[in-house]
């Protein structure tokens, strides 16, 4: 069985099409089982895929097999779009990615669907790129997409993490934009443009930056460089006039093999405690932490920032 599954899984680079597995004798039942164990999961109706495992990016992996399993079903002239070509390209969501998969195509009517697609009227041919074998827009169209149809922080962490990794710029999505010129999402989008910036470290980091400023508190200084007696280290955030420092923490590095680096997660935690020791003894500034579920909590980190006395911009309580 596990055979017959490596097989099909190479004949569908990736992508384990039910044909072939009858071909290669395996039977319904075997498949329903090795649902049931774990072994494959259904991404469309008679195609299968093994489980991603990598958890921290399960979700947005399993989107792309979506659209890889449901592209040839969108038709001639289907572009993969939105939140569907921000998985294709790698891009962080803060959120569920949809169940649906998104197309944008000159001639369809705004907002038509079909089973497990959902189609996006254009009035121009975008910039295209082929990523997997499939033909998905640019990733500057792709960023304009996103911010015109989702909320402020979703399109501010995608265009940070853009801006960090792929060299974009916010000229390039203004323009971009511009070129567009949307029928609804410009202002958010341009907002969101605008409020980026390519040194937040992680999307945790984009989503508590908006969150801090949506409360009204005063814009951070970002990844403050401090030299210490243990080494010079980068602080998420410094509120610098009254010697606070932020950071999120996603508690992701104590399970991240490349952070871990072969070493026990308590030596790990040690050796974060005496960085924030370094530096504290070397500025004499406070820290304040928090975690993903405080930052998602408006009232939650309003409280915690409040508390640790993050001041507020001018003009508000």
């Amino acid at each position: 069985m596990l055979d017959a599954l490596a097989i099909a899984e190479v004949r569908g680079n990736g992508l384990i099409h039910f044909a072939d597995l009858l071909e290669l004798g395996v039977t319904s039942r075997q498949v329903r089982r090795a649902m049931g164990e774990g072994y494959l999961i259904r991404v469309h109706r008679g195609v299968y895929a093994r489980p991603p495992e990598n958890d921290l990016t399960q979700a947005r992996d399993l989107h792309r097999l979506k659209v890889r399993a449901t592209y040839s079903l969108a038709g001639p002239d289907s572009i993969v779009s939105h939140l569907s070509a921000a998985a294709m390209h790698g891009l962080p969501l803060i959120g569920r990615w949809p169940d649906r998969v998104h197309v944008s195509r000159v001639d369809a009517e705004g907002g038509s669907s079909s089973p497990g697609i959902v189609s996006h009227r254009t009035d121009d041919i975008p910039e295209m790129v082929m990523t997997e074998g499939v033909i998905v827009t640019s990733i500057i169209r792709t960023l304009v997409d996103v911010a015109c149809t989702s909320s402020f922080a979703v399109g501010v962490a995608m265009t940070d993490f853009a801006m960090r990794l792929y060299g974009v710029t916010i000229d390039e999505l203004l323009n971009e934009l511009e070129r567009v010129a949307p029928g609804y999402g410009r202002k958010v989008a341009r907002q969101a443009f605008e409020f980026a910036d390519g040194r937040s470290g992680s999307p945790g980091e984009s989503l508590s930056r908006v969150q801090a400023h949506l409360l009204g508190y005063a814009a951070p200084e970002l990844q403050v460089n401090v030299t210490t007696v243990k080494g010079r280290f980068d602080v998420d955030f410094g509120w610098l006039g009254v010697r606070r420092f932020g950071e999120f923490d996603g508690l992701v590095k104590y399970t991240r093999d490349a952070y871990l680096k072969g070493r026990p997660i308590q030596d790990v935690v040690v050796e974060e405690k005496e960085r924030e020791d370094a530096i504290r003894a070397k500025t004499g500034n406070s820290f304040v932490r928090w975690l993903w579920k405080d930052a998602l909590v408006p009232a939650v980190f309003d409280r915690i920032l409040r508390e640790a006395g993050v001041p507020r911009r001018r003009g508000r309580g």
